[in-house]
């Protein structure tokens, strides 16, 4: 199974995002300790270590979000492309189809003249009958 560098750098945000998460517990219970020690004297100033990981983390979260952005752009040039290309596609074929409803048309039109004809033809016989009869 490949990974592509998008996932490897959400691997990495989450590695961070532990690291993070379990140095700011560690923070949370050296101030508890502090605050039971000496009620007065309970702030913690996060070390450059701290400060590291954080930006560290900000960096991180960047990258990935920057590659999400593109990979979300590509996707949709790609989509796009597919449905113009589909688009394009459903034209040519709807045209195709005008065209042989529209021969079918001619045919039918053509061959309603030709009934049209053939009933008029058919009525001068009857007048010319009755004529001689009379």
């Amino acid at each position: 199974m490949s990974s592509n560098p998008l996932e490897n750098n959400i691997q990495l945000l989450r590695t961070s995002l532990n690291a993070i998460y379990g140095r700011t517990s560690n923070i949370i219970e050296r101030r508890a300790t502090q605050a039971h020690l000496s009620q007065r004297q309970a702030s913690y100033e996060p070390s450059k270590e701290d400060l590291d990981a954080l930006e560290s983390l900000k960096t991180q979260f960047h990258i990935v979000c920057d590659e999400i952005y593109l990979s979300l752009q590509n996707t949709k040039k790609v989509l796009l492309q597919e449905y113009h290309e589909k688009f394009e596609e459903l034209i040519r074929e709807n045209k195709h189809h005008e065209e042989v409803i529209a021969e079918k048309m001619q045919i039918q039109n053509e061959k309603i003249a030709l009934l049209r004809k053939a009933l008029e033809l058919d009525k001068f016989p009857d007048q010319n009958d009755k004529m001689d009869e009379s």
